[in-house]
């Protein structure tokens, strides 16, 4: 029995090894290139090396815009807005 009718994801043979692919790709981000990123952070001058670290750090802890707390009856609901800005420099 052949994939339903509409289903492009089966039809798609490429789609495996673009997963792996990927997948390579994340796993080199997380190990070797990482490894990298840290060699390349220790030898910058301080002015650079904080630059570039508060760059960084927006992808592991972007910077909270607002959080807002409703109280309705006895159900409480919280908000939190979480503002992701790019910086367009690339020194």
């Amino acid at each position: 029995m052949g994939a339903p009718k509409g289903n492009t994801y089966a039809k798609n043979k490429g789609q495996h090894s673009q997963t792996k692919e990927w997948e390579e790709l994340g796993d080199a981000i997380k190990t070797r290139h990482s490894e990298r990123f840290n060699t390349i952070l220790d030898d910058l001058p301080d002015e650079k090396f904080v630059d570039k670290y508060l760059q960084v750090l927006e992808y592991f802890k972007p910077k909270l815009a607002r959080t807002e707390t409703k109280h309705e009856g006895d159900l409480t609901v919280t908000t939190i807005t979480v503002k992701r800005e790019r910086s367009s420099s690339n020194t």
